[in-house]
């Protein structure tokens, strides 16, 4: 059974006491498309003057670290740090710099399929190769196009300029790279999404680039590191000590995703409505959420009201 959608202030204010950490998705819960959720500002800077430690956890890669601070902010969350900000990016520098490391191969390059944030972060750990925007699909030269033999992986994210000449050549890095240079490389998905919101509209997401590589190679990737997969809660508390599963609330729109994610990663979870999911979406779930409500803002209203009420 779905829980219900919070009304109550009283039970708005029981919930927010409960817990210590505030995890909080971005796209849907913080904004959609370009547009912050009204109220979202004053509702996480009040969460964070009672003395709530807030995350930022997105499946976003297009965007680096430094990027989502500066969105943050410029939707009215002020004095946003990038330790508080972990997206799929994040999360893939993390798992590729480990895997590097274990397989002795620190100092080699990846391909990448994404936008300028995802090869911000993976530059911190390795030379990156990619290809600009808007070539053009000439299979005659792809067939005979040389590969880079250091390349010992294919990193994939939400790439805006993706098309026939980049799904080519990451095709042939996995296919044949291993002629090239005896390491086979390896294929790490950033996140699986589907679609994502903007505005009143959703758009292709990178699971649809996913899909593309897949079925052409006929396997799934090595490693999709962001949510659904607790990776990212593993970094972020891994980062930040003080921070414990019991006493964390994951707040995002997507079941599949979000929600998933929290019950993957042993969190309490708040579903909000101002994204891709629904109320009636939940019961066909295979992750349910703890709550639901309309949105961050109502849940903030809804427990002040009960504080204003508690001082009559």
């Amino acid at each position: 059974m779905a829980a219900p959608v919070l009304t109550c202030p009283h039970a708005a204010r029981q919930l927010l006491d409960k817990y210590n950490t505030f995890v909080f998705d971005c796209d849907g819960v913080i904004w959609s498309g370009a547009d912050a959720i009204e109220g979202i500002g004053e509702a996480v800077g009040w969460l964070v003057a009672q003395g709530k430690k807030v995350f930022y956890v997105s499946n976003n890669s297009t965007k680096d670290r430094g990027m989502y601070v500066k969105k943050l902010r410029a939707v009215g969350i002020d004095g946003v740090k990038e330790e508080q900000v972990f997206n799929s990016g994040y999360a893939t520098v993390c798992y590729l710099k480990q895997y590097l490391q274990q397989k002795g191969l620190v100092g080699k390059k990846v391909y990448c399929i994404g936008e300028s944030g995802l090869k911000n972060e993976l530059e911190k750990v390795c030379e990156v190769l990619s290809d600009p925007p808007g070539l053009a699909y000439k299979p005659e030269e792809l067939a005979k196009a040389p590969l880079d033999p250091d390349v010992v992986a294919v990193v994939v994210g939400l790439d805006f300029g993706f098309n026939l000449h980049k799904l080519a050549r990451g095709i042939h890095y996995l296919r044949y790279g291993e002629a090239n240079s005896g390491h086979r490389p390896v294929w790490i998905m950033t996140n699986p999404d589907m679609s994502f919101p903007a505005g009143k509209r959703v758009l292709p997401g990178s699971g649809n680039i996913l899909s593309a590589i897949g079925s052409n190679i006929g396997q799934a990737p090595h490693a999709v590191c962001g949510k659904p997969n607790p990776l990212l809660f593993n970094i972020l508390s891994a980062e930040h000590a003080d921070v414990t599963a019991a006493t964390t609330l994951m707040v995002g729109d997507r079941l599949n995703t979000d929600i998933e994610f929290g019950r993957a990663a042993g969190l309490d979870t708040l579903m909000v409505l101002t994204g891709v999911n629904q109320v009636a979406d939940i019961p066909d779930a295979a992750a349910k959420p703890t709550y639901v409500a309309q949105s961050v803002p109502d849940l903030v209203r809804l427990a002040r009201r009960a504080e204003a009420e508690a001082k009559l």
